[in-house]
């Protein structure tokens, strides 16, 4: 099949600087469309039956100037500059206002579902309250010993044995080397 676009292959990442604005958005969507048809004909020819594909189609967004894109589902502009800007501030606890989006890439994921029922777990067993104390044990604070509720150890965690208690100081101090040669 002949690739006529300047991108690149379907089915490949395909680059291009695209500012993210109504004027692009179209050469994304088409772009989208034709890797998604490439990989929904790979999957059918592979057997899934066309209910059983579920495409997933994504824009890498990063602010003009930059080089660090971060993937977005795509949809209407809005909501990608949404979800951009969501990771962004995640990730670099700041934004860029006023910096213009540039697409540069989108990717297509096909799945093929298979034909295996879902299996749903039964629903855990609520409790109601606080768990009952296993046994009482010492807490020490304030230079006194203090009787306290000791949970059962499947709420407590693995209990540990000879486990030292932390440092107080990340620091460590060796005591001076006995050795002749540290003299």
């Amino acid at each position: 099949m002949a690739w006529d676009s300047p991108i690149s292959p379907p089915c490949a990442k395909p680059r291009f600087e695209a500012a993210l604005d109504d004027a692009n958005h179209g050469l994304l969507n088409s772009t989208l469309e034709t890797i998604a048809a490439a990989a929904r004909g790979e999957l059918l020819r592979q057997g899934v039956a066309p209910e059983r594909i579920r495409i997933v189609e994504r824009v890498h967004l990063r602010y003009d100037g930059t080089d660090s894109s971060l993937v977005v589902g795509f949809g209407a502009i809005a909501d990608m500059v949404k979800e951009f800007e969501a990771a962004y501030r995640m990730r670099y606890s700041f934004l860029m206002p006023g910096r213009a989006l540039i697409a540069e890439a989108v990717s297509v994921e096909a799945i093929g579902l298979s034909d295996a029922p879902t299996e749903i777990a039964p629903p855990a067993a609520r409790r109601q309250g606080m768990p009952e104390a296993a046994e009482t044990v010492a807490m020490h604070t304030g230079g006194a010993a203090h009787p306290t509720p000791g949970l059962p150890p499947r709420c407590a965690g693995p209990r540990r044995q000879g486990a030292r208690p932390p440092r107080s100081s990340p620091s460590r101090t060796r005591p001076p080397s006995s050795s002749p040669a540290a003299g």
